[in-house]
C-alpha cells in the first residue's frame, strides 16, 4: 500500500503537481484493491525549482515548513507520505497525543525551528 501511495505521488510530482493535502482520507482503493491518491482540491502546479507559499493541508500531515508558512515544494508531500505510512504502521494519527488544529501549530512550528531534528534550514 505504501509503495502505491509513493508511486501516485511520484506520478503527480512528475506532472508538476504538489498535492498539499495528502492524508489517509484522500487515499482510496479500487475494486481490485489498488491504492489511489485522490482529492487534489488543494493541489498546485509547480516546477521542481519553484517554491509555494500558503498555509494549506491538514494539520496532522502538514510539513513543518508549511506550518511556518515558509516556502515549500514537493518535499511537503514527502512529509505527508511519511505521516500516512506512520499512521498505517501504528494505527494512530501522527502527533495524536495533543489536540490538532490551531492549538497544535506551536508544536509543529517548534519542530521546524533551526537546530531542531526536523529543521529545513540547517
Amino acid at each position: 500500500m505504501a509503495k502505491e501511495i509513493v508511486q501516485g505521488m511520484v506520478a503527480a510530482h512528475a506532472a508538476g503537481v504538489v498535492n498539499r493535502d495528502l492524508k489517509p482520507a484522500n487515499i482510496l482503493f479500487s475494486v481490485d484493491g489498488v491504492c489511489k491518491v485522490a482529492d487534489f482540491g488543494e493541489a498546485m502546479s509547480a516546477q521542481t525549482t519553484v517554491n509555494i507559499n500558503g498555509l494549506r493541508g491538514t494539520f496532522a500531515y502538514m510539513a513543518p515548513e508549511v506550518a511556518l508558512n515558509n516556502e515549500y515544494s514537493f518535499k511537503a508531500d514527502t512529509w505527508a507520505v511519511g505521516c500516512c505510512v506512520l499512521q498505517m504502521l501504528t494505527g494512530h494519527m501522527p502527533w495524536f497525543w495533543f489536540e490538532s488544529g490551531p492549538t497544535g501549530f506551536p508544536f509543529l512550528q517548534q519542530l521546524a525551528q533551526p537546530g531542531s531534528l526536523f529543521s529545513t534550514t540547517d
